[in-house]
């Protein structure tokens, strides 16, 4: 299982940065939470590293510090600034789901 510390390689490889389901489960639920339960990314802490994986995928991203942390979770956060942060985004597209 390959593993990586590319912030931009990885997200590129992984995530579908558009989708703010898909950056929702990661950011929110995954990372922030550091739980395992969001399909289909997969988490798990040794020591001080958070290792991601998407489950339909290879290749492991290692988070090695809580500054690595931040750094990932801004990198995501980013493209959703004008909308109010994922949060809003997210609450914003559930909204028009709905309607």
């Amino acid at each position: 299982m390959p593993t990586t510390t590319n912030f931009k390689e990885w997200i590129y490889e992984n995530v579908e940065i558009s989708n703010i389901n898909e950056v929702w489960v990661l950011f929110y639920q995954a990372v922030t939470s550091e739980s395992d339960n969001y399909f289909p990314y997969e988490v798990s802490r040794i020591g001080k590293s958070l290792y991601l994986k998407d489950a339909r995928k290879g290749e492991t991203f290692a988070i090695v510090s809580e500054l690595a942390k931040e750094a990932f979770i801004n990198i995501l956060e980013y493209p959703y600034l004008d909308q109010g942060g994922i949060e809003t985004a997210k609450a914003y597209d559930d909204h028009m789901d709905h309607d």
